[in-house]
């Protein structure tokens, strides 16, 4: 989540991180490519006994990956300065409808991008250690300015202004894990762009299904938008294809024809899939937009 003034992270969690002490990984005034990185990683050990922690390979996979996000074709050349926190708190996703119909910021983000444009620089901070290797490539997608490929919208005559951009960042966030977890053996990426395709496509039946509202977060870009970026291999291939544009300006004029192609696809495959469902309607619903997951001690493989 790209944010400006206002904070997304859920106020129990700041709670949390502000009375609990934890171990601490620190790196500052770090060079990478053409940006001055600072980075700290965060966590309570004895939040997770079962798991092995290396804060230094936590560490080196930011490094990494702000080091590999810099390479594609359209991260921005503007940014100067990067602050990363990572705070790696056991806080989960989970949406219980029974207690609350709306969904907001508890629920749904583990991080958020603020912008310093005098300084050239940018402040990710991610919350939650469920799915911070995913949650990371969405920020530095945010903080390398690939949102300036979505045009802003406003619709139903609404002063609130639809981030569909949010759509885009998450699930090139999704497949650029996938491409990181192949280690470039491209049937193996095949094999995890499928699970997370079902995956996008099981939180988009669930909402579906249900009756919900949103305040302070955006479900549909995130769950919905997302997913039909993502539903067949016609809409990846279309999507795909668009991140090909000859030009930023191209991409943002033909993004509505890609946005409602793709919706249309999505609710033909979740109206299939709603013919199958046979169970009924879990109590909660965890809303982590991740199936895969990389452990507290990465591989330096990665990079």
């Amino acid at each position: 989540m790209s944010a400006s003034d206002t904070s997304y992270i859920c106020p129990k969690i700041d709670t949390y991180l502000k009375a609990t002490k934890g171990t601490i990984w620190t790196v500052e005034a770090k060079r990478i490519g053409s940006v001055i990185v600072d980075c700290c990683v965060w966590i309570r050990s004895d939040d997770c006994p079962d798991e092995e922690i290396s804060l230094p390979l936590i560490g080196q996979y930011v490094l990494g990956l702000i080091a590999w996000i810099q390479t594609l074709r359209w991260s921005s050349r503007e940014l100067k300065r990067l602050k990363v926190e990572l705070y790696l708190s056991p806080h989960k996703k989970v949406w219980c409808p029974a207690m609350t119909t709306t969904i907001d910021r508890c629920h749904m983000n583990s991080g958020e991008t603020s912008f310093y444009e005098k300084e050239a620089a940018a402040a990710i901070k991610i919350w939650r250690r469920e799915d911070y290797a995913k949650v990371l490539i969405h920020e530095l997608l945010h903080a390398f300015d690939w949102d300036r490929l979505v045009p802003v919208q406003v619709r139903h005559n609404v002063k609130t202004k639809v981030h569909e951009a949010e759509a885009v960042v998450e699930a090139l966030a999704n497949v650029f894990q996938c491409l990181l977890f192949s280690k470039g053996d491209p049937v193996l990426f095949h094999k995890n762009r499928l699970i997370e395709r079902d995956h996008a496509l099981a939180i988009a039946l669930e909402l579906s299904s249900r009756t919900w509202t949103t305040r302070e977060t955006h479900v549909r870009e995130y769950c919905l938008l997302k997913a039909a970026l993502l539903c067949t291999e016609e809409t990846f291939s279309r999507f795909w294809s668009w991140l090909s544009s000859k030009d930023e300006r191209t991409a943002q004029h033909t993004w509505a024809e890609l946005r409602d192609f793709c919706e249309d696809e999505l609710r033909n495959v979740v109206f299939m899939l709603r013919q199958k469902q046979t169970t009924g309607k879990s109590t909660c619903v965890s809303l982590r937009l991740v199936s895969l997951s990389l452990s507290l001690s990465p591989s330096r493989i990665f990079f």
